[in-house]
């Protein structure tokens, strides 16, 4: 077996979930890389397109929730499959990739994002090889563009959503719903006073985590600062910015100096600053989520990009893992409220327990040795 994963730099939540598949793959003594499945059209489309992706994430939301919006409506009333206009654009990329899978003999090729399984599903149309192929949801609902794609085994994020990835081609019985694989680091929990004393840390103060994915998108600074100035002593705030170097500069020089508040900006310990916390104030991306649910950490929610993350929040609310308010403000009063409740943090945690026992990426690699070589 020699397995091929498709991701893209949409972001970081597909590229953290291939490498949790590939971790837990070569755990096992199998081959596997990971590829920019969007670099088979060409490394400037696939520059463009995340550089695209970023801005308007970050600063044009609404746009973006618009255009998501405009999608599921298409979808909704049976799409175009591949006839649409970007399964077009991504089928230039299939004759590059069944270049590469034959030339390296890949046997398994699994995507994380709906863009390269559309290249995946064109090159499988035109010209198949003797693969087996899978797709892995990295958000809680079958995005737009899911009905054009034809793979072997779908891989979904919860077992109540398993209808809304069944469809013609893909039965029931070809979509597993075994969560969003995360790394095996998000598996275990270190104490929490001694994470807190490996960060520096107040190992007996409250801690709050914020961050707002990896691009550092939201209002994160108008929450900081209601936050700073609801909060009583005694507790600590972690802020990660991401890739958002301007949010890292313009929080350094307001909280600086401020003892009890810690701005980051890229960090590679987020499962040690999860282990840490006692809340964490994210957006829900699918990849944060999953995380933290796996970590049972309560988390409470801003509100920063409409789309597929309102399906990852209402998952989240419904099972009462998470919360949420209307508003920057409203965020942070509830935020300074919740962190000194501890009956209220407690209920939330305890609603996390037997959720994925089995971690979703050996339930993937499982799936990969049961198709076959």
């Amino acid at each position: 077996m020699k397995v091929l994963i498709l991701s893209c730099n949409t972001g970081s939540g597909h590229n953290a979930c291939a490498a949790a598949v590939q971790e837990a793959l070569v755990a096992r003594g199998v081959a596997c890389n990971i590829r920019d499945g969007l670099a088979f059209v060409s490394r400037p489309v696939s520059r463009l397109i995340s550089a695209a992706h970023v801005r308007l994430y970050r600063s044009m939301p609404r746009l973006y929730g618009r255009g998501y919006s405009l999608a599921e409506r298409r979808s909704a009333a049976g799409g175009d499959g591949g006839d649409s206009l970007s399964f077009r654009f991504f089928s230039l990329g299939a004759r590059p990739l069944r270049a590469c899978i034959a030339s390296e003999g890949y046997t398994h090729v699994v995507s994380t994002h709906l863009f390269p399984a559309m290249m995946l599903t064109a090159m499988q149309r035109r010209d198949p090889l003797p693969i087996h192929t899978a797709f892995i949801s990295t958000d809680y609902t079958a995005s737009p563009g899911y009905e054009a794609i034809a793979v072997d085994r779908c891989i979904a994020p919860a077992p109540e959503l398993i209808p809304d990835f069944t469809k013609p081609g893909v039965p029931a019985s070809h979509v597993l719903g075994c969560g969003i694989p995360v790394s095996r680091a998000f598996q275990t929990a270190m104490d929490k006073s001694a994470a807190r004393r490996a960060l520096g840390l107040d190992a007996d103060c409250r801690h709050i985590l914020i961050m707002s994915g990896s691009m550092g998108c939201g209002p994160l600074e108008r929450v900081l600062a209601r936050l700073n100035e609801r909060l009583g002593t005694g507790i600590e705030i972690s802020i990660i910015c991401g890739t958002n170097r301007g949010l890292h500069r313009r929080l350094l020089r307001r909280y600086g100096a401020q003892k009890n508040c810690h701005i980051h900006d890229f960090v590679d310990q987020i499962s040690l600053y999860m282990d840490s916390a006692d809340l964490y104030l994210t957006k829900p991306g699918g990849l944060s989520v999953s995380e933290a649910l796996s970590k049972k950490l309560p988390m409470l929610f801003l509100q920063a990009v409409e789309g597929c993350e309102t399906y990852n929040m209402r998952y989240c609310l419904n099972r009462g893992a998470a919360v949420t308010a209307d508003g920057a403000d409203a965020v942070a009063d509830l935020c300074a409220r919740l962190i000194c409740d501890d009956a209220a943090l407690k209920k939330m945690r305890d609603s996390m327990a037997g959720l994925f026992e089995v971690p979703a990426a050996e339930v993937v690699c499982d799936c990969l040795f049961s198709m076959g070589e």
